[in-house]
């Protein structure tokens, strides 16, 4: 109704163009005005085609002109054509939001819908097939169906080869949500089996989730068309059972399993079955899916074959672990002796769901479950801190072995253990941090052969900033500060920018090492105007030196007489430890 107080003008000029249109045809007659849902208005009409008679409102929602009119039947009448709206009844026309301009009218919209009718009422030979434009997506098409099912690996490829009456055990995990109710199908590997099946790997990742693990069977049935589209539980076991196909014996305790019934001509039923005093089933629908691969550039396919080191799953340590593992990332080393609380929610990518885990495990299960199959390997592990020192050796050298190793901790001595560790085994160092109250951040990082060695870099950094005006902000010792009399606290949209310009820059590394994207070692992020920064997402590159090519050591600067004393007393050492070990 808000379009007759708001612009009683427009609905003026609608009552004169479809009064002139109901003088120039005999198909339609206007009747009087109503209100629906209390905000739209509504002219009621009846349509005439091929000697039916179709009430129907004409609706003006609440923001018409700017979306279109509404054609709907009055008092439950029905169409006869499929081209409406789900339970509405509203008509699928010519006009949609999609072409829709505020200057059509509403006796537009009436001329659509008796086009419409014409077209599919009437003597059959006179009839004229209708184009649809009402194409639903997936997410539409499963608005109101509950049960839902998703086939993993080659389920459907052995069901539609099995022959009549073979049984196939299911792997089946059941996801209960607030509005669906979704299974994932996979089968069951064999003993000579060596594949490595999806849905292993994401039951093996599930480990501690909500989703419910049961048994399910698919059975190659051939007389799979003579099923009743509305299956009661006893129709399916007697079904079943007298092809001696039911899989449940009496001895099965579980209240929940699957059964995928199909052969090679019919599309694939699926009845969850409930054991109670009173069993039944659910008929679940497939969710298929158009895209068969991931939606990666095929460039970061060869991200699979690298090894990352992760040092700090704090906010941008575990924003960039997961943004990795989603670019096609395979193998992690995840490292840091943190526990997640409740006030890290409001920056890091964890829950509610790991309050009280270790960061660097609860991280490991969210990448496990984007890419299920990813290898993590977790070190609860304090670099710099109070530790056992043999172990500290043995995991910095484990660190060294990765292709690729960043810094999340913006903590120095962190920073100067990961140097020493990267220029020894002549890897990447990546490493950013975000300046106190988000007003910007730095990220940058040091190539072996290519840029300074990651010392040297910072050495270079601190010389560039000695060269700016003093900074209004200082470097995050925590996420805020204060600056004009204002507290400015760092937000989790600041984490994320530093967290995806990180993220690039270690996939530039890893698959650009010769052609960068990035001409220069560092970059300086401004989030916000002030300082440097001339405006909010400004960039500013600084430019470090190359690296120089290390002078050969030849035998001429070695005195071998040192040497060959030092190796006397190793070995010496050695023969009496093995001695006393005897």
């Amino acid at each position: 109704m808000n379009i007759l107080l708001d612009n009683p003008g427009r609905v003026c000029q609608e009552l004169e163009a479809i009064t002139a249109l109901a003088a120039e045809v005999d198909w339609l007659t206007v009747k009087d005005w109503g209100i629906k849902n209390i905000t739209d208005l509504c002219l009621n009409v009846d349509l005439y085609s091929h000697g039916e008679v179709y009430s129907v409102r004409l609706i003006f929602p609440e923001l018409f002109p700017s979306i279109p009119a509404i054609v709907a039947p009055k008092d439950g009448q029905s169409w006869p054509t499929e081209h409406q709206y789900g339970q509405s009844g509203a008509l699928c026309l010519e006009f949609g939001p999609d072409n829709w301009q505020p200057s059509y009218t509403g006796a537009d919209v009436l001329k659509s819908a008796y086009k419409l009718l014409s077209s599919v009422t009437g003597p059959f030979e006179n009839r004229k097939p209708v184009q649809s434009r009402h194409q639903l997506a997936i997410g539409q098409t499963f608005r109101n169906k509950f049960a839902r099912y998703i086939l993993v690996d080659d389920v459907l490829s052995k069901l539609l080869e099995a022959k009549a009456g073979l049984l196939l055990p299911l792997s089946v995990g059941v996801n209960v949500k607030s509005d669906a109710f979704i299974a994932l199908i996979g089968l069951v590997k064999n003993e000579d089996d060596s594949t490595n099946r999806l849905i292993d790997k994401i039951k093996e990742a599930d480990q501690g989730s909500c989703r419910l693990w049961i048994n399910g069977w698919a059975i190659a049935d051939n007389e799979l068309p003579s099923l009743s589209s509305k299956l009661t539980f006893e129709n399916l076991e007697n079904h079943l059972r007298s092809r001696d196909l039911w899989p449940l014996t009496e001895q099965q305790t579980e209240k929940y399993s699957l059964v995928l019934l199909g052969n090679s001509t019919r599309i694939p039923r699926c009845f969850l079955i409930y054991q109670s005093d009173a069993p039944s089933v659910i008929e679940m629908e497939q969710l298929e899916f158009s895209d068969s691969e991931l939606r990666l550039p095929p460039v970061l396919k060869e991200l699979k074959y690298k090894k990352i080191a992760i040092i700090g799953l704090g906010s941008v340590g575990s924003k960039m672990a997961v943004s990795l593992a989603r670019s096609g990332v395979e193998n992690f080393l995840l490292l840091d002796d943190d526990i997640l609380a409740p006030h890290n929610l409001v920056r890091n990518q964890l829950d509610w769901d790991n309050v009280g885990l270790h960061k660097a495990d609860a991280v490991a299960c969210v990448i496990k479950k984007v890419n299920p199959n990813a290898q993590v390997s977790v070190r609860r592990f304090l670099i710099g801190g109070q530790e056992n020192s043999a172990l500290a050796s043995g995991i910095l050298n484990m660190i060294g072995q990765h292709d690729l190793i960043v810094d999340a901790t913006a903590n120095k001595n962190v920073f100067s253990l990961l140097s020493a560790v990267t220029e020894k085994n002549k890897k990447i160092l990546v490493w950013g941090e975000l300046f106190a109250g988000g007003y910007g951040g730095l990220i940058a990082r040091s190539r072996a052969g290519i840029e300074l060695s990651p010392l040297n870099i910072r050495q270079h950094l601190n010389e560039y900033f000695d060269t700016l005006p003093v900074a209004p902000i200082s470097h995050a010792t925590s996420y805020n500060t204060i600056y004009n009399n204002e507290v400015m606290i760092a937000s989790d949209a600041d984490v994320t920018i530093l967290s995806g310009y990180l993220s690039q820059f270690v996939l530039d590394s890893l698959l650009s090492p010769e052609k960068s994207e990035f001409p220069v070692s560092a970059y300086l992020l401004g989030f916000r105007k002030g300082w440097i920064f001339s405006s909010p997402f400004d960039t500013i590159p600084i430019e470090c030196p190359c690296a120089e090519k290390e002078p050969a050591i030849t035998h001429q600067d070695i005195d071998l007489s040192i040497l060959e004393g030092i190796f006397k007393d190793v070995l010496k050492d050695l023969d009496d430890n093995t001695q006393s070990s005897t």
